[in-house]
Formats: C-alpha cells, sequence, structure tokens
C-alpha cells in the first residue's frame, strides 16, 4: 500500500474553498470554491474519499484474483492501473 496519510479523510467547506483533512485536521488538499467551477465540490468530494475507494478496490481485487486473473478482461485490467497509480511512487 502507498504512505499516504491513513484515511478516512473528512471535507470541511470553508470561506474560500473546500479542505480535506484527515481525522486529526491535518490538511491533505485544499480546493477552491472558484466562481463558476462547479466541479471543484465534485473534486474536493473524490479527494476526501480517495482512502476508501483505494481501499476498497484492494479488497475486492484480493478476492477476484482468487478467482481468476484474466488478461484480457479490460475492468480488472483498468482496476489493476488504478492501484498501482495510486500505490506506485
Amino acid at each position: 500500500m502507498s504512505a499516504h496519510t491513513p484515511g478516512p479523510w473528512s471535507l470541511e467547506l470553508t470561506h474560500d474553498g473546500w479542505i480535506v483533512t484527515d481525522g486529526d485536521l491535518y490538511q491533505i488538499c485544499r480546493v477552491p470554491n472558484i466562481s463558476g467551477l462547479p466541479c471543484n465540490e465534485a473534486n474536493a468530494r473524490l479527494n476526501a474519499a480517495a482512502p476508501e475507494l483505494l481501499a476498497a478496490l484492494v479488497d475486492l481485487m484480493d478476492e477476484l484474483g482468487a478467482l481468476t486473473r484474466d488478461p484480457h478482461n479490460e475492468a480488472e485490467a483498468n482496476a489493476r492501473a488504478a492501484i498501482a497509480k495510486a500505490t506506485t511512487p
């Protein structure tokens, strides 16, 4: 697993944007609240969910790995690539 700050992470709306923090209020990232950019809230929510998403994907692939490892399965290949992207320095 990568050496990221352990989850869960939370999301807080401030006067100038969203802050993703860990349980101790350590700031993971800040997403500014810029008028006209509605994707910023979605980006902040995605950042806040990242540790849980990664853990769930790893668990799922571990379960599936016992059943199959099909190099021609695009969904499986995409999942393994996403895990590698998140965990490889």
